[in-house]
């Protein structure tokens, strides 16, 4: 099972443009060490608070998280991807038709207002 998860993110990795874009390398580099710090030295965190034990106890967390953080603040936010999102809010925004009785999931609307 751990094999395929490590296969799994190795494919993934293909994918990412290490030659031309060294913000993906830095990315990758820190997150992993971040990540390998709960395994290596336990006791580093010792000081935090408390209620942040789970997150910073958490190998994968802790490289999830710094990667998701490191990628917004090096290669930001396509604008392509804001205006998917601007138009996922649109559509959600946007009034419901009423059902007809042969559509499928008529049941689950509510009567006409």
């Amino acid at each position: 099972m751990f094999g395929m998860v490590a296969a799994s993110g190795v494919c993934i990795l293909q994918s990412v443009d290490f030659k031309n874009n060294r913000h993906n390398l830095f990315i990758f580099a820190i997150s992993m060490g971040l990540g390998l710090i709960p395994m290596v030295a336990p006791k580093f965190f010792s000081a935090a608070p408390e209620f942040l034990a789970p997150l910073l106890n958490s190998g994968v967390l802790l490289s999830a998280i710094s990667a998701m953080v490191l990628n917004l603040f090096f290669n930001g936010i396509d604008k392509s991807s804001i205006e998917l999102l601007d138009n996922l809010a649109s559509t959600d925004q946007a009034e419901p038709s009423a059902a007809t009785p042969g559509e499928p999931l008529a049941h689950m609307t509510g009567p006409k207002a």
